[in-house]
């Protein structure tokens, strides 16, 4: 599972959007129920790593539901709600945003991934002491543009993924 943290810059034009370092990502097993409990049925948490390079990866060791949520965020960001995220270690490579979830063959035979983007705006707004400048691009009259991240947040990462396991397959040499 491969959390990316997405800065959408404020707009709905997924062309703007930048994968942003410095998030930190917390992983919790969901109890069953879809609800997210903390301080309840799904703690503990698992794992708590940093998006040091705008990714982070967890490896869970079952298939099940994760909580994945956003104990930090980036500056200038605010943290995400809480993604339930369904984790099949499945063959396929697979991508979830906006809580859509699409997924195309591994034709390479890497293994498969699921890629978990984490979009948000910069903090802040307009509020009674405070003025925000409109965006500088249009607003698009269909949502199709707002799934755009996700080819290419899937570009990058299995462009990642590829020099990770080449890498790896290198060194056991």
């Amino acid at each position: 599972m491969i959390v990316v943290k997405v800065n959408d810059q404020g707009t709905p034009d997924a062309s703007d959007d930048r994968i942003v370092p410095g998030a930190r990502f917390e992983f919790r097993r969901d109890d069953g129920d879809g609800t997210y409990e903390p301080s309840g049925d799904d703690a503990p948490v698992l794992a708590e790593i940093s998006a040091t390079y705008g990714f982070a990866v967890f490896v869970p060791t079952e298939t099940g539901d994760y909580w994945v949520t956003e104990s930090s965020a980036p500056p200038g960001l605010d943290t995400s709600d809480p993604i339930l995220v369904h984790y099949t270690a499945s063959s396929e490579n697979c991508s979830l945003a906006n809580r859509v979830l699409r997924c195309a063959s591994d034709d390479d035979q890497s293994g498969g991934f699921l890629i978990v983007a984490v979009t948000d705006s910069p903090t802040g707004g307009a509020g009674p002491d405070e003025v925000t400048a409109p965006p500088t691009d249009t607003v698009a009259s269909d949502v199709t543009g707002s799934v755009a991240i996700v080819p290419a947040t899937f570009l990058v990462l299995l462009a990642g993924v590829v020099v990770f396991v080449g890498t790896r397959h290198r060194r056991s040499r």
